[in-house]
């Protein structure tokens, strides 16, 4: 697992010890994400609530090395669903926090290396 994957699951983990839901927006095209085919053939980011305090409870959620994975409903139709860190985009607690984008789990540690040097630099003045 790389740096910015770790650091989702990381942030995940400790936002569910404190919220009972969050927002977590994915991208339903990326590789092994398993949700209902409506939301998949949308091509469009989609908001999942998980939580373990939630109004219909996800017994089975879970965060591991690979991702986020769980019984969510939609439509009060149950679907066993995997979410694969690089596919998480944003999180978002309460209405107190702000949102959280992520760069995509893609982007990590190897790929930062291989960004060209002429790319915008911050510097201190």
């Amino acid at each position: 697992m790389g740096a910015i994957a770790e650091l989702k699951q990381v942030v995940i983990r400790t936002l569910l010890q404190q919220e009972d839901f969050l927002l977590v927006v994915v991208d339903p095209s990326c590789a092994q994400v398993r949700l209902p085919d409506f939301l998949v053939e949308a091509g469009q980011p989609v908001g999942l609530n998980i939580g373990f305090e939630m109004a219909v409870p996800i017994p089975d959620l879970t965060l591991d090395d690979e991702g986020i994975q769980g019984t969510l409903s939609f439509s009060r139709t149950p679907f066993f669903s995997f979410i694969p860190w690089d596919a998480v985009l944003q999180v978002s607690a309460s209405e107190e926090h702000l949102v959280w984008v992520l760069p995509p789990t893609g982007q990590d540690d190897e790929s930062s290396e291989e960004q060209s040097d002429d790319r915008p630099k911050l510097r201190l003045v």
